[in-house]
């Protein structure tokens, strides 16, 4: 029996990775965020801290380096959502966690850059 070829475009995972990331690491910032608030339950921090590092772990494995997986967190975290911007000691608690997995993200809030012009520096 010949089993089906499937073609894929070649950006669909890539793009299906970055979804991935961006929204795990927009659910570990609030859970950052609420822990500061002491809004958080402890096994809620590690929730998002395990799909994260799953997340990213499968990035990698899929190919994605350290440095675009660190500009997928910085789009996520150091743009603008309608939202109010993320502290700058919640954002270096996120920067930190990031760096124990491998990825050199850069964050910056949205507040600091604005004077700037530039939303996530590299």
């Amino acid at each position: 029996m010949i089993s089906k070829i499937h073609h894929h475009q070649v950006g669909i995972h890539a793009t299906r990775l970055s979804e991935d990331l961006q929204r795990e690491i927009w659910g570990f910032a609030q859970a950052v965020v609420d822990e500061v608030n002491q809004g958080c339950a402890g096994n809620r921090m590690n929730y998002w801290k395990s799909r994260l590092t799953l997340s990213v772990e499968h990035a990698k494995s899929r190919g994605m380096d350290a440095e675009e997986i660190a500009h997928q967190c910085e789009l996520t975290l150091c743009t603008s959502r309608g939202t109010k911007p993320l502290p700058g000691d919640t954002l270096s608690r996120i920067e930190a966690y990031l760096k124990t997995q491998g990825v050199p993200a850069k964050l910056i809030s949205a507040d600091l850059a604005r004077g700037s012009g530039r939303f996530f520096s590299r």
